[in-house]
């Protein structure tokens, strides 16, 4: 069976916050307040443009349209950040997956992120390049053992999923909202959520 692949806009909005005094950890853990995804090849241009921070009542405004053939980035406001990019949306076997590209402005430069589905009630995410990551989402709030991997060393973290819904299809877009804690020996280090939307071009 042909893969089939599809270049989308993609608006990102994260909302999280590190209980981490010292920054030791935040260079192992997702940094997805500090995500800034950039353009996936070299032949796509594009500049950066304003996004509005949306409000935490006002979903209409987080998906609106975004803009085409560039990416944005808006101000965080409350820890909240939102981008817009392009990406890549592909189905292989049954299998979605969503691709995008991190930015240099990241400790996760030249790196890339893939959002990975079968069944809509359970997504993976693996980012691969400097930032290694493993987490996996459910719509069961099960825990999930996922892993961090640094420039130096592997760590296990385990991922607790508190808010999912999954409405990405291959043929339409769709949207997937996220909310989870990232544990690192029992302890909560992480607590975020990701908000997005995928519109074919």
């Amino acid at each position: 069976m042909d893969v089939k692949k599809k270049q989308v806009n993609i608006i990102i909005s994260t909302n999280s916050e590190t209980h981490v005094g010292d920054g030791a950890l935040e260079h192992i853990i997702l940094g997805s307040s500090l995500a800034m995804p950039e353009l996936l090849d070299d032949d796509i241009d594009g500049e950066l443009v304003p996004v509005p921070a949306p409000s935490e009542d006002d979903e209409d405004e987080l998906f609106s349209e975004p803009p085409k053939g560039g990416a944005g980035v808006g101000a965080p406001d409350n820890g909240r950040m939102v981008v817009s990019v392009l990406g890549e949306l592909s189905c292989d076997g049954g299998v979605t997956c969503l691709r995008y590209s991190e930015s240099e402005l990241t400790n996760m430069g030249n790196s890339v992120t893939f959002l990975s589905f079968r069944e809509p009630g359970e997504i993976t995410m693996v980012r691969e390049g400097n930032a290694r990551t493993t987490l996996c989402f459910n719509d069961k709030k099960q825990r999930r053992i996922g892993c961090y991997n640094n420039s130096f060393f592997p760590v296990e973290v385990a991922v607790i999923t508190e808010r999912f819904k999954n409405e990405l299809t291959f043929e339409r877009g769709g949207r997937i909202d996220v909310k989870y804690t990232v544990e690192l020996k029992g302890i909560p280090v992480e607590n975020t959520r990701i908000r997005i939307s995928v519109k074919p071009i």
